[in-house]
């Protein structure tokens, strides 16, 4: 069964019941500095709600900003690796895949398997803000497609939540824990 997610708007701190946020203050060159380093996102992205902390580091061998670059997500003890495919500095679009769970230490509670994620960026005529849209497409087991589909929302809208707070606080704060 295959699935997809997202998250979108035009990012801060209102909080509409479509999923939508709003970066008013800053510009897309300000957030696409901090969303294109895909092997620090473990510097803004929150701990779960349980104070499970997520730390992600860049693989040995890996290049920043190149295509096939490997970073290494933990969430407490599980582990998973994902892999960057495409980047695009004009176009503002990151797209990454899960790729692994060292140990089988899936952090999820079905299987998340063919995961593609895809980060996008667009300049807001009004405001001269930024919209961002994440999203993901997978597939699991079809009992655990409402469960799994609600697990990445709110991750979804956690990382997008954290990084208006990174923002806001020049790179020294993590957004809001999420619940699991």
């Amino acid at each position: 069964m295959s699935l997809s997610t997202e998250c979108a708007g035009p990012l801060l701190n209102a909080r509409p019941a479509n999923g939508e946020r709003k970066l008013s203050a800053w510009r897309k060159p300000k957030v696409w500095a901090v969303v294109r380093q895909f092997t620090t996102i473990g510097n803004w992205l929150p701990e779960r709600d349980d104070g499970v902390p997520l730390t992600t580091t860049r693989m040995p061998g890996s290049e920043e900003y190149q295509i096939g670059c490997r970073r290494v997500t933990q969430l407490g003890n599980a582990i998973y690796v994902e892999e960057l495919n495409g980047i695009d500095d004009v176009t503002h679009e990151l797209n990454y895949a899960l790729i692994s769970y060292p140990g089988a230490t899936n952090p999820f509670p079905y299987s998340l398997i063919n995961f593609q994620g895809k980060v996008i960026h667009k300049d807001v005529s009004l405001g001269n803000s930024t919209f961002i849209q994440w999203s993901g497409t997978f597939e699991t087991e079809p009992e655990g497609k409402e469960t799994m589909v609600n697990e990445l929302e709110a991750w979804l809208r956690a990382a997008i939540f954290s990084l208006a707070r990174y923002l806001q606080t020049n790179g020294t704060g993590k957004g809001n824990r999420y619940q699991v």
